[in-house]
């Protein structure tokens, strides 16, 4: 049997967990949109 300490301590570690996945995802999006904004405005520079 695990006591309460090892179970806090493991339900901490999958929320950091859990909370990193988010950072890194929403970081990706981000520098998706970003990287996707460039392009746009490269297009319409070139079409003026």
């Amino acid at each position: 049997m695990l006591n309460d300490r090892t179970v806090c301590l493991i339900k901490f570690l999958s929320s950091l967990q859990f909370f990193f996945f988010l950072v890194e995802f929403s970081w990706y999006i981000l520098c998706k949109l970003v990287h996707n904004g460039g392009r746009i405005r490269q297009s319409e520079v070139r079409w003026r």
